[in-house]
């Protein structure tokens, strides 16, 4: 059995918003505010870090579409 991690499932969710209808994802912005404070990340950088731990190539996408 499996049972992932924190911050798995925040580089789940990180990835989903990517690619959802924001009216749609509203749960997925809950559930990453809630895993954000669980792991304490206060700052963008972190959790694109653990993005990137899992979904490299999501993670390069969501730091030029910050920069923007």
């Amino acid at each position: 059995m499996f049972i992932p991690t924190a911050r798995y499932m925040l580089a789940l969710k990180l990835k989903a918003l990517r690619v959802s209808d924001f009216a749609k994802g509203a749960k997925d912005v809950d559930d990453v505010r809630n895993l954000l404070g669980v792991l304490g990340i206060v700052e963008i950088d972190p959790a694109i870090e653990i993005l990137a731990e899992f979904f490299r190539a999501a993670a390069r996408m969501r730091t030029s579409s910050v920069l923007c």
